[in-house]
């Protein structure tokens, strides 16, 4: 039986996801470092409760404007590292970056991310303009380059072509 589920107003600490993330295939050996831009409600509550349920994810590295909340998922999760600026957040070792900003800064949080060498996924909406949904996506054709997003209770994903 899953702990008791510890709330509070920034999310769920354990409990809830316990047995769900204990019930997926992990990797023993490897750790993936994980960076998240946008410490809000959404993510709190979801994103990161389940990662952090894993033994094979190191929650890395936070990034928020509200520096209470900043500390709060710090002492809550675990993050080795918090910040105000995304920039900062980029240049920690980094494996994947989820991205739960604020929507218009979607894009422009998915595509540094991306050019900074991490797998990126990003909530919906990707980006709130056209042109900001088509320059993420020239984004993806870069070697290496995983662009997830959820999309209405699925995954979509765009992956970049093979290397040549």
């Amino acid at each position: 039986m899953s702990d008791p589920i510890i709330s509070s107003d920034i999310g769920v600490k354990v409990g809830e996801f316990d047995e769900a993330a204990a019930s997926r295939p992990q990797h023993p050996d490897r750790h993936v470092r994980i960076g998240f831009i946008g410490t809000g409600w959404w993510a709190t509550t979801n994103h990161i409760p389940m990662l952090n349920a894993r033994k094979d994810v190191v929650l890395a590295s936070a990034c928020g404007l509200d520096e209470q909340v900043l500390h709060r998922v710090q002492d809550d999760f675990g993050f080795g590292h918090i910040t105000a600026d995304y920039h900062e957040l980029l240049r920690q070792d980094l494996d994947g970056v989820i991205v739960a900003s604020p929507h218009p800064l979607h894009a422009e949080h998915a595509i540094a991310a991306l050019e900074a060498g991490c797998h990126v996924m990003v909530e919906k909406p990707m980006a709130t303009t056209i042109e900001q949904a088509s320059a993420l996506i020239q984004k993806t054709e870069q070697p290496a380059a995983l662009l997830p997003f959820p999309m209405a209770g699925i995954t979509a994903r765009c992956a970049s072509k093979p290397n040549a």
